[in-house]
């Protein structure tokens, strides 16, 4: 009976376990949303008539906090065991709807271009933009590798279009301030 007992709150504390990866990888993955949110709203207020310099170094800052917060996904994703079938389940939804933010972000650097490209202290921001579009890309590639590994069903099916797409898009976003 006693052993019975202490066999239970083992199962349930592993059972937690798993439910508590899952739940941190949502977690960190509306962390992300959040943050592509902030910033893509940043860039929609990004006009040549206002303050380039202080707008620039805003968006500057909040890419650097969403690399931080994109690396920080990739680790709980790398520190999380095989999840369940219906914990990856939980998950597509959040995996589609970022990836929607992703691309709306990537669509509102290459639409802001020319305000980049204004000379601001004698050069434009092109070359920083691009290097953290890269640094951005390789953050979000490494957190899809890493949910990829975990995930099962539908998603672990999913998930290498859904990689391949963002990757297009981010090129796609990297060409134009790479021209």
């Amino acid at each position: 009976m006693v052993a019975t007992k202490y066999l239970f709150a083992g199962l349930a504390s592993i059972g937690l376990a798993i439910a508590g990866g899952a739940a941190d990888i949502e977690s960190s993955i509306g962390k992300i949303q959040d943050s592509c949110v902030s910033l893509s709203k940043t860039l929609k207020g990004f006009t040549s008539d206002g303050n380039v310099m202080g707008t620039a170094l805003k968006l500057q800052g909040e890419a650097k906090d969403l690399l931080d917060i994109i690396n920080d996904g990739k680790d709980t994703a790398s520190n999380t065991d095989n999840l369940s079938s219906a914990d990856s389940d939980k998950l597509e939804d959040s995996v589609n709807s970022l990836s929607k933010s992703v691309y709306t972000l990537l669509d509102g650097f290459v639409d802001k271009k020319p305000i980049f490209q204004k000379p601001v202290l004698g050069g434009s921001a092109d070359g920083l933009v691009e290097k953290d579009l890269k640094d951005l890309k390789g953050a979000t590639g490494g957190l899809g590798k890493a949910i990829e590994s975990i995930v099962t069903g539908q998603l672990k099916k999913d998930a290498p279009k859904i990689l391949s797409g963002l990757d297009k898009h981010f090129d796609e976003a990297i060409k134009a301030f790479s021209d």
